[in-house]
């Protein structure tokens, strides 16, 4: 029999689109109340406990270079620790170059390994002979494939899940290490990476900025459409997040790692600020650990029980999480 670990890596705020109506009718927050009932609605305050000081004025969206506003401000106070601690890797790595001398413990790990119960949903079908009745699980028994799922959706709540919370354990104790006051990162517009970064970021007394991608950078700017409060961008806001746009265009042509090295200049110019550069992912020689890290924990569940695996199968965007695997 073969058997196959499937990594589960992200916790999707894109299914809150059925509370759109509810976010989008939002023009001015300045009643607590509303804001802590839709962050009750969407089960932030696991981790959290917020005070805000209210204006008239919506959270930050500017395009990179424009003139900052006054904005909603947004004070969290989080239960867990803001001190990083020291960080042993594990004997199989010691001998990898640039080990990270500290890391911070933000996730819930580890991560549960689930079997995936292919045996009952094949035997559930096995007399019916109505194919469109047949559980799509009952193909892995057919094949003789048992499979795990690693559930590193589950490493935080709503506000941090995913495999990016494992990176950001080094890399914002790589931060604190360097005496920052704030990070810059960048993403799509619905970025998961973003929305887990601001809210990491919070939790160790750093203020998040964030570069989201949209064909709406423009028009933004010019005033004649809006980012919104749909999704991610929501948690974005609620973070208190200072928010520039760009175009896909720019992304393609100046490179997401010049644009966060662009706005990390402009906060150090103009505000005086030391920020940390985060990339796109949290994919870098820093981040990698966290999965660098990932793969021992699943070795070690694995030898605690009586399986095996025969391979590993992720899903890869930035390619932090598999140079961590690999």
């Amino acid at each position: 029999m073969t058997t196959i670990a499937l990594v589960s890596t992200n916790n999707y705020c894109h299914h809150y689109h059925h509370h759109h109506k509810l976010v989008s009718n939002i023009r001015a927050i300045n009643n607590i109340a509303i804001l802590l009932s839709l962050m009750l609605f969407t089960s932030t305050l696991s981790r959290t406990t917020a005070a805000f000081i209210s204006s008239n004025h919506r959270p930050p969206v500017q395009r990179i270079g424009s003139q900052r506003h006054n904005t909603v401000r947004l004070l969290m106070t989080f239960q867990q620790s803001d001190t990083p601690f020291p960080y042993t890797p594990p004997a199989w790595a010691s001998r990898l170059t640039n080990v990270p001398q500290k890391r911070l413990q933000l996730a819930n790990l580890p991560t549960p390994v689930q079997l995936i119960g292919a045996n009952r949903s094949s035997t559930r079908h096995q007399n019916n002979n109505n194919n469109n009745n047949k559980s799509i699980l009952s193909r892995l028994n057919e094949l003789n494939i048992k499979l795990y799922m690693k559930r590193d959706d589950a490493t935080g709540g709503v506000e941090l899940g995913g495999n990016k919370l494992r990176k950001l354990e080094f890399l914002l104790a790589d931060a604190l290490a360097q005496v920052c006051d704030s990070v810059v990162t960048i993403g799509g517009e619905q970025s998961n990476h973003c929305r887990a970064t601001a809210a990491a970021a919070r939790m160790v007394g750093l203020s998040p900025n964030l570069i989201l991608r949209t064909r709406r950078a423009d028009k933004i700017y010019d005033k004649t459409d809006e980012l919104g409060f749909e999704g991610n961008i929501l948690f974005d806001r609620m973070m208190g997040s200072t928010i520039y746009t760009c175009t896909p265009g720019e992304y393609g042509r100046v490179g997401s790692n010049k644009l966060v090295e662009h706005v990390c200049d402009y906060i150090t110019s103009q505000e005086g600020g030391k920020p940390y550069a985060i990339p796109v992912g949290g994919s870098n020689a820093v981040g990698s650990w966290g999965y660098i890290n990932a793969v021992d924990e699943l070795m070690n569940q694995v030898e605690s029980s009586d399986s095996h695996l025969d391979h590993v199968v992720f899903a890869t965007g930035s390619g932090g999480t598999a140079a961590g695997i690999s």
